[in-house]
């Protein structure tokens, strides 16, 4: 999509000239009204802002703390009886892991490694797949939606309402805007009209089933959105 001039503010929707300057070196349009709007979004879009990670779109890698938790996660061998297991349960955390979970591991691991993460191919997909794995570990641990939402990071929210929409693996001209605005649906809890807006703009016409689809899906990303904000509200 072209530069322009004018546009539509991510937070408040009106019209600005404002823009976010280091995703403009990007090649992408931002609108804000002001720093205070700007900073309200940071928590996401400091991910994502400049060159390298806002056009084209690029997930961080996981961070040390993100892959020791997912690690942890893994299930420990099948071999560990289940008198042990009743027994002696300090063995159940530490005994060796089954074959089929190691390259798992080792993947992990190798996110753990600053310099392995440095070589790594595709970490930035890959971590943003393993932080929506995270979202369903967190979920099946914590029984209310407030333990759970005071349990996950805005990254790894969002991940997850990306995921649902099944988009990030798809190499469009319209996706990193279309990310964007949708981190401030994330992270906001914002109505999800302006994202719709988006979609009959600047997909319907180039891909009409694929738009569809998003729009159907959208349902479900504003539940998942309000469920957060409950969440929230719940910790008042």
């Amino acid at each position: 999509m072209a530069s322009q001039t004018t546009g539509e503010r991510l937070v408040c929707g009106r019209t600005t000239k404002n823009r976010c300057s280091r995703c403009l070196e990007a090649g992408i349009d931002l609108f804000f009204c002001s720093p205070d709007h700007q900073k309200l979004v940071w928590p996401l879009h400091r991910f994502f802002c400049g060159p390298g990670k806002a056009n084209p779109w690029e997930w961080p890698p996981l961070s040390r703390e993100e892959a020791n938790y997912l690690l942890d996660q893994l299930p420990v061998s099948s071999n560990l009886s289940k008198e042990m297991q009743a027994s002696e349960p300090d063995a159940v955390a530490t005994y060796h892991r089954p074959q089929r979970d190691m390259k798992y591991a080792q993947l992990l691991h190798s996110m753990q490694n600053e310099i392995q993460k440095a070589t790594l191919p595709d970490q930035g997909r890959i971590a943003f797949k393993l932080r929506a794995t995270e979202y369903l570990y967190k979920k099946r641990r914590y029984s209310t939606v407030n333990a759970l939402m005071t349990n996950l990071s805005p990254l790894t929210f969002f991940s997850h309402i990306a995921d649902m929409l099944h988009v990030c693996e798809r190499q469009r001209p319209w996706l990193p805007a279309y990310l964007h605005r949708l981190s401030v649906v994330a992270l906001l809890e914002f109505e999800i009209n302006a994202l719709i807006a988006f979609v009959r703009q600047h997909i319907v016409p180039s891909e009409p089933p694929l738009a569809r689809t998003l729009l159907s899906l959208h349902k479900e990303v504003q539940e998942a959105v309000s469920l957060n904000i409950v969440g929230k509200l719940a910790t008042l």
